[in-house]
């Protein structure tokens, strides 16, 4: 888990090449959530178009909210960051948070699975 919280910044600055960042994670971490959100949007709004879910997950899945998530599991303070970062806010910038979330999402899938981390996903939004 604390790869997923490892900034980029922090990786330069100690030289650890083989350490994979948030940046890493996130990737998989957000696939995750919009697997998990798509299909939510799919079985509660049946009727709706592709485009309308599209929207509505788009409002869901995105780094206002997700930063927030991050604010509320105080995510921000956990993150290994370079000293520049740490100096310049990184605690709180929004961008960094969502990713940071989206990184704690990939690692919940990779050690409790999809239907484990899909039912807290569910329980989120």
């Amino acid at each position: 888990m604390d790869n997923a919280l490892t900034h980029r910044s922090f990786v330069n600055e100690n030289l650890a090449p083989a350490c994979r960042t948030t940046n890493g994670w996130s990737f998989l971490g957000d696939a995750v959530l919009e697997l998990t959100v798509s299909d939510m949007l799919m079985r509660k709004f049946p009727d709706h178009a592709e485009g309308e879910l599209s929207k509505l997950r788009a409002s869901v899945v995105n780094e206002q909210p997700l930063a927030e998530l991050a604010r509320r599991f105080g995510i921000g303070e956990h993150l290994l960051l370079g000293k520049g970062e740490e100096g310049s806010g990184g605690r709180m910038k929004a961008s960094l948070l969502a990713n940071a979330f989206e990184s704690v999402i990939a690692a919940m899938y990779l050690d409790g699975g999809f239907d484990r981390t899909a039912a807290f996903i569910g329980r989120l939004f």
